[in-house]
C-alpha cells in the first residue's frame, strides 16, 4: 500500500479551527482574571482610602479635644494659681473663708458663700464694716453664710503702698493664726474714723498685737511672705466681678445691691437674695 506523502502547505494534524477556539479561549480568560484582579485593587484602594480618612478624621478629633481641654484649663486658671506661694487658708480667687466656728478655712461647705471684697485704705469699706459689721458677724457666726473675706488693694496698691501692707498684714495673720484673722479683719476696718488714717508697719504691728496676734506673726508682716498675693488677689477681684471699688458685697457669685453705709443693708440684702 502507497504511504501518503504531507505535501507543502498542508496543515499538522490537530491544527486549525479548534487551535484558534483554544487561544480565544484562554484571551477570554485571561481578561476576566485581569477585571477581576484590577476590581478587587480598586476595592483595595477605596478600602484603604476610607480608612485613611477615618484615621485622619480621628487624629483631627483628637486634635481639637486637646486643645479645648487646654483652652478651658487655661480659662480656669486665677492671677493665684500662677503664684509659687499661698497664704494658708486663702482659695483661688483671693478669698479666705471663715465658718461659724470663726476661724479661718474652717466652713461648711453646704453654706452660701458670702463674698466681701475690703480695702482697708478704703472709707467706704470702713463705712460699710461700721455700719454692717455685727450683722456680718452674726450671720456668719450664726451658720447662715460662710463669710469670705477678700483683702484687696485699690486705693494705694504700690508695693508700699498702705492699702497692700494692710492686706499683707491680714493674710500673714489668716496663715500663722487663723482664730485671729477675723478678728484682726474687725479691727483694721473698725479703727478708721471719720478721717482715714495710713496704717503703718508700725500701726499694723500694734493694732495686731491688741488683738491678741502673737509676736512672731507680727515679726512676720514685713518678711515678704507670698510676694504678689495681694497684687493677684485684687486682679482677680476685677476679673471676677468687673469691678474696681470697695466695698462689694457677693453672694454665690450674685452681686449685692444696697446703701451699705446704712445699718441692716447687709442682713435685709442678704435675707432677700436667699428668700
Amino acid at each position: 500500500m502507497a504511504r501518503r506523502t504531507a505535501t507543502k502547505g498542508s496543515r499538522p494534524a490537530g491544527t486549525g479551527k479548534g487551535t484558534s477556539a483554544n487561544r480565544a479561549g484562554h484571551t477570554g480568560a485571561d481578561r476576566k482574571r485581569s477585571e477581576r484582579l484590577a476590581k478587587a485593587a480598586r476595592e483595595g484602594s477605596r478600602r484603604t482610602g476610607r480608612l485613611t480618612l477615618t484615621i485622619v478624621a480621628a487624629v483631627v478629633l483628637v486634635l481639637v479635644a486637646v486643645s479645648v481641654v487646654v483652652f478651658v484649663q487655661a480659662a480656669q486658671r486665677t492671677y493665684i494659681d500662677e503664684l509659687d506661694s499661698v497664704p494658708e487658708h486663702s482659695n483661688r480667687h483671693g478669698g479666705i473663708e471663715v465658718g461659724a466656728q470663726g476661724v479661718a478655712g474652717q466652713v461648711d461647705p453646704d453654706l452660701p458663700v458670702l463674698d466681701v471684697y475690703v480695702d482697708f485704705m478704703s472709707p467706704e469699706s470702713a463705712q460699710f464694716f461700721a455700719a454692717n459689721g455685727r450683722d456680718l458677724n452674726e450671720l456668719r457666726d450664726s451658720g447662715e453664710v460662710t463669710v469670705s473675706y477678700h483683702p484687696v488693694a485699690l486705693v494705694d496698691p504700690g508695693a508700699a503702698g498702705a492699702s497692700r501692707r494692710a492686706a499683707q498684714a491680714a493674710i500673714v495673720v489668716a496663715h500663722y493664726e487663723p482664730d485671729l484673722f477675723a478678728p484682726f479683719v474687725g479691727a483694721l476696718l473698725g479703727t478708721q474714723g471719720q478721717e482715714m488714717r495710713t496704717l503703718g508697719d508700725r500701726e499694723l504691728a500694734a493694732l495686731a498685737l491688741e488683738t491678741g496676734v502673737s509676736q512672731h506673726t507680727v515679726d512676720s508682716f514685713t518678711d515678704a511672705m507670698f510676694p504678689g498675693w495681694v497684687a493677684a488677689a485684687t486682679n482677680q477681684m476685677r476679673r471676677d466681678t468687673d469691678a474696681g471699688t470697695t466695698p462689694l458685697v457677693r453672694l454665690d457669685g450674685s452681686t449685692l445691691e444696697a446703701s451699705w453705709q446704712q445699718e441692716g443693708a447687709l442682713r435685709a440684702a442678704v435675707v432677700a437674695e436667699l428668700e
